[in-house]
């Protein structure tokens, strides 16, 4: 985990970043941001690049994929693109060839 204190640009030691990252904010303009909603952007927006749990695990310093899985949150576009994978030509192409794979003589029809 990143250390809980630094220093500010004079030199002197702050123990929490909150003030001068809501003082950075002020001078940026953002509004309702802070260090936990960036965890969020930050967990969310790795789960959505594909990186697999157990390393946004350890980027993010959480000490439990449980935590990991509080923190990751899926935009409705990228859940919607995640469906669509299912209604593509490629995917309904598969079917038949995984199935023959496992030894499955019939599909229910309306998936072919």
């Amino acid at each position: 985990m990143a250390p809980t204190s630094s220093r500010n640009a004079t030199g002197v030691r702050y123990a929490s970043i909150r003030k001068p990252f809501r003082t950075a904010c002020e001078a940026a303009g953002l509004a309702d941001v802070s260090p936990h909603v960036l965890r969020h952007h930050f967990a969310s927006r790795l789960a959505m690049a594909g990186v697999d749990p157990r390393t946004i695990q350890e980027l993010g310093g959480w000490r439990s994929l449980l935590m990991v899985q509080r923190y990751m949150r899926l935009s409705p576009a990228h859940k919607a693109a995640a469906v669509e994978h299912i209604a593509s030509p490629e995917f309904h192409n598969a079917i038949p060839k995984v199935a023959a794979a496992h030894g499955v003589r019939r599909i229910v029809s309306g998936l072919q």
